[in-house]
């Protein structure tokens, strides 16, 4: 009876275990969307990331808090050159239910450095898939303080 109790918590752990990382790469999946919707520029897409149109997205930084959304986010992203999120230390936590994505990124447009900072999603599983329910980062100048994940950027002021 000893055998079969072990052998039931063992299975149930591995189960537990593969769900978990079942939904680590599906995380990983909307990071990289996330990414490459940025430098294509394919709002439609985008926009499937995150669970409905009008979510909290919040920057803040030296030059005062910012509120969007990531449909004002990919207008930005139309009116700028070319454009890439390059990001850095990347850490997803979650169970089954909920997640939260928190990096360091650097923020580019046509190679020069825009901002950087750190950012943070909380994501939900909605109908199996993970959607991105809010989005909310620091926003530094690179003026204002050295990228630092790479020399010699090139920025703006």
């Amino acid at each position: 009876m000893l055998l079969i109790v072990q052998a039931l918590v063992i299975s149930g752990s591995s189960v537990c275990q593969d769900v978990e990382t079942n939904d680590k790469k599906a995380i990983e999946q909307v990071v990289e969307k996330f990414k490459e919707a940025i430098v294509t520029e394919n709002k439609e897409e985008f926009m499937k990331l995150f669970v409905k149109e009008k979510i909290s997205w919040v920057g803040n930084g030296s030059q005062g808090a910012m509120y969007d959304s990531p449909e004002g986010f990919m207008h930005l992203l139309s009116v700028f050159g070319d454009c890439r999120e390059d990001f850095h230390n990347l850490e997803i936590r979650n169970d089954e239910f909920i997640g939260m994505v928190t990096f360091d990124y650097g923020f580019f447009e046509d190679d020069k450095l825009r901002n950087w900072g750190k950012e943070c999603w909380v994501l939900i599983k909605d109908d199996g898939q993970w959607k991105i329910i809010s989005v909310n980062f620091s926003m530094i100048m690179p003026f204002t303080k050295p990228y630092p994940w790479g020399e010699g950027i090139q920025s703006d002021k």
